[in-house]
């Protein structure tokens, strides 16, 4: 009865919780997709089981043995997934929301040769979100986000840069599987691997997710050879090459990360091969890599922030932020005194997010959406598989320690940090889909009698959820058109079609979304032929239009009129 109790209640307790999450509106694509994916699922399911499969058996052995298809075969199934929604919208993204704008600054900023740009003329009017202008103008977030997307802008479009990302993340994942899993199951896990991570950072610019991934499935690759072996040179480059991309992506998590794999590492070579063999390896190979990252850093935080150990995330948060990062932080006793009423409402809206998972009564639905966020994203219903076989994974060892990472990972993610979005959780992505793939392996081998019920389950979640991306980034493709940014990019173009330098001074109206944001300009304002500006009052409109004396000044009100079907520009009066 025990064992019974021990095995089935996490699977009911874990079903509720998806079933409470899904009824909310945050998650109501997912009712959409997973009916049809779950139906599609049971057909493969019954088509599996219903005889034996020796020839699919086989063409899969063929193909985990040979290195084209082992590693071409996941990088094509995530160019496809990754493209669909640009095929179904017509065009690549545009760039949207606060933070894929504010990485889209930090490229411009490199691709000029520079780490930040000068404070510009009436610097009050571009203030925006994420970025900073004081002492300089810049994006507020570590240049990993930045220098990946620069590279694509050069090359034609920055979303090359985030599918550069995309393809090198699965390219690590699936030489880390190689090393932790029997051939065929790493095949298994390089292809499953695609699913999660072309769903959640395919179609945007979140690119700092892969970036992690990369450094993360680099780590576990090294991890597991050095249990066999001790530490090269290379190994020493690679490993400072993972710390350096945490640290200019997801510092926080990637630091986590770091430091439940690395110091186990570093400990066990020493006990085995000796400090001096150690240290003599990898310090000289480490410092290679290092060295250069660190003079990079602190130039980039004195071109930002004028102080070599300042970074820009944090100089943001003294200027502009009012919520604390963790919740047992406590909150800001005097909030910035804002100049534009946007921006303290957004502040406003974080604050009491952060005032929300501390309030008893209405924490629960913060709770919901964290949990709702962890699940669905990271290989959805599959989670029913190593929930309902944990007695068996806890008797492995390396399982354990998986589940322990990962777990500790979203323990610490969902209960102590105010935020948890996706790409937070990006460094875990190798691990958990370690994990699945071996509860399927566990789960197979079940039989009903007579039946392959394992086999059975085991198909139909897998298939299950491999059909439910696709239709999802269809989804993805038709809603993601958002009718604003739509609406400026034509503008835009229709002012540059005038010829001349035009400025355009955006005024909202109290309803507006701040969401919506439609001040955000260039690395280089004064020479930017469309530049856009918050109006401030005619007094201060007035003064900002004579020190751009060379544009033309228009005025832009947005979500002031509700019958106003499309804003467009007029001459400022």
């Amino acid at each position: 009865m025990l064992a019974l109790l021990i095995r089935w209640v996490p699977v009911l307790l874990a079903a509720i919780l998806m079933v409470i999450t899904v009824m909310t509106k945050e998650y109501a694509r997912v009712r959409l997709t997973i009916p049809l994916t779950f139906a599609i699922g049971l057909l493969a399911a019954r088509w599996y089981t219903s005889k034996p499969q020796h020839d699919l058996i086989r063409i899969w052995s063929r193909c985990s043995k040979s290195r084209r298809y082992y590693y071409g075969i996941p990088l094509v199934i995530t160019v496809v997934l990754s493209l669909i929604p640009s095929l179904v919208r017509g065009h690549l993204r545009i760039p949207s929301n606060h933070d894929e704008l504010a990485y889209h600054l930090a490229a411009d900023t490199f691709c000029h040769g520079r780490l930040a740009n000068p404070t510009p003329s009436g610097w009050e009017h571009f203030e925006s979100f994420h970025i900073n202008l004081v002492p300089a103008y810049c994006s507020k977030y570590q240049p990993g986000m930045g220098l990946i997307l620069a590279l694509g802008q050069v090359l034609g479009h920055t979303y090359f840069g985030v599918m550069m990302a995309l393809l090198v993340a699965t390219l690590s994942m699936s030489w880390m599987y190689r090393y932790w899993l029997p051939l065929r199951w790493a095949f298994l896990a390089s292809i499953l691997s695609c699913f999660p991570l072309c769903s959640n950072w395919g179609d945007f610019y979140f690119v700092g997710g892969p970036l992690a991934v990369i450094a993360s499935a680099v780590l576990f690759a090294i991890a597991k050879q050095l249990e066999r072996r001790s530490a090269t040179i290379l190994d020493g480059a690679l490993l400072a090459g993972c710390l350096v991309l945490f640290f200019w992506t997801r510092p926080f998590e990637g630091g986590l990360i770091a430091a439940l794999v690395g110091i186990p590492i570093m400990i066990k070579q020493v006990y085995r091969f000796g400090i001096g063999k150690t240290l003599t390896t990898l310090l000289p190979a480490g410092a290679m890599v290092l060295l250069p990252a660190i003079w990079f850093q602190v130039q980039f935080n004195n071109a930002c922030t004028g102080s070599y150990t300042t970074l820009p995330y944090l100089l943001h948060e003294q200027q502009y932020g009012g919520t604390p990062l963790f919740l047992f932080q406590p909150q800001r006793a005097v909030m910035p005194d804002y100049k534009h009423d946007e921006l303290k409402a957004f502040h406003e809206e974080m604050l009491d997010w952060h005032q929300m998972q501390r309030d008893p009564a209405r924490m629960q639905s913060a709770y919901i959406f964290k949990f709702g966020t962890a699940w669905s994203k990271f290989y959805c219903l599959l989670w029913i598989l190593p929930i309902g076989v944990l007695p068996e994974l806890l008797k492995m060892r390396v399982a354990r320690q998986l589940l322990l990472l990962w777990c500790v990972l979203m323990l610490v993610l969902i209960g102590l940090t105010t935020w948890f979005l996706h790409h937070y959780a990006a460094p875990g992505l190798p691990i958990w889909t370690l994990v699945i793939v071996m509860s399927i392996r566990i789960v197979r081998l079940v039989q009903l009698g007579k039946f392959p019920i394992g086999r059975f389950i085991c198909v139909l979640l897998v298939t299950g959820y491999c059909c439910q991306v696709p239709p999802e980034q269809v989804l993805q493709g038709i809603y993601s058109g958002n009718a604003w940014v739509e609406r400026k990019h034509q503008i835009e173009k229709d002012l540059m079609k005038q010829g001349g330098q035009h400025l355009v001074l955006v005024q909202y109206g109290p309803k507006h979304n701040t969401g919506n944001e439609w001040v955000y300009n260039s690395a280089d304002i004064p020479r930017q032929q469309v530049i856009w500006a918050r109006s401030m009052g005619k007094s201060l409109d007035q003064k900002l239009a004579a020190q751009y004396s060379h544009c033309r000044p228009w005025l832009l009100q947005v979500d002031v009129d509700p019958d106003q079907e499309a804003p467009a520009p007029v001459p400022y009066p």
